[in-house]
């Protein structure tokens, strides 16, 4: 009977060796998602940052991004009411900051950039972008929307404004009713956000992917803030919250370092 328990007793030690072993494992290789803006090879030229800073090349996926140089983290964005002076200085580091070039017809275009340098597929994945001005200035509107294969919907202020890639291929755009209850129940709060974009799908571990958003921008605009949401079905990954500023420049004038 007593080599029975001491057999028993060591297959329970075995089993929860095993799923210690077998945790710590996919605690590894778990997906580790982040995202942002990249800069422009001209930018990084104008600020003078190093390519290192950025990334290096790849064999296997062709670039290996360093999150160094794309949105910072968001501490506490679900409990702040506006954003801190310590995050509006940590947001213009030169580094993070991007400087975009107005086009002449008034729109600028953002590649923004969603990464995965965990060991495995970030199953079931959403990153949300949403434009964030402190300022309540109008303008700021989302006009088209590009992917690599990841599906969308969208919260539009002004859907008039779509483009007609984001009306053939968006799954969701949220009514206008709907965009008037909100506005009715959260004014203050909404008011400092422009348009929203929900991206949806799997991404594979070691890997990214781009997507491509054309925004209108008004004039007196001369910078805004990109707030990022991301999660996973994945039970190793905490939702996040990021945080990107954005300059606009001049179509003639060179990217500024503010």
């Amino acid at each position: 009977m007593k080599q029975i328990n001491d057999i028993a007793g060591l297959a329970v030690a075995l089993l929860t060796l095993a799923g210690v072993l077998w945790a710590l494992v996919r605690f590894a290789n778990r997906p580790r998602l982040f995202c942002g803006v990249p800069p422009s090879t001209e930018e990084a030229r104008a600020k003078g940052i190093s390519p290192k800073k950025i990334g290096t090349a790849a064999v296997a996926g062709a670039f290996r991004h360093r999150h160094r140089a794309l949105a910072r983290r968001l501490w506490g964005g679900r409990r702040k009411r506006t954003l801190s002076r310590r995050d509006r200085t940590r947001c213009r580091d030169p580094l993070r900051c991007r400087s975009l070039k107005r086009r002449a017809d008034g729109t600028v275009g953002l590649p923004i950039l969603v990464v995965n340098q965990g060991g495995r597929a970030a199953a079931s994945y959403t990153a949300n972008v949403a434009v964030y001005d402190e300022q309540y200035r109008p303008g700021l509107h989302l006009l088209d929307l590009f992917t690599e294969g990841l599906e969308f919907g969208l919260y539009a202020a002004e859907p008039e404004r779509l483009g007609c890639n984001v009306r053939k291929k968006a799954q969701i755009t949220t009514p206008r009713p709907i965009i008037e209850d909100y506005v009715a129940y959260m004014g203050e709060g909404i008011g400092r956000y422009g348009d929203w974009v929900f991206l949806w799908g799997t991404l594979d571990g070691s890997s990214y992917e781009l997507i491509h958003a054309d925004l209108s921008v008004a004039p007196e605009t001369d910078h805004f803030y990109l707030v990022f949401f991301l999660d996973s079905a994945d039970s190793w990954i905490r939702a996040k919250q990021y945080i990107q500023r954005v300059n606009i420049e001049p179509a003639d004038g060179p990217p500024a370092m503010r």
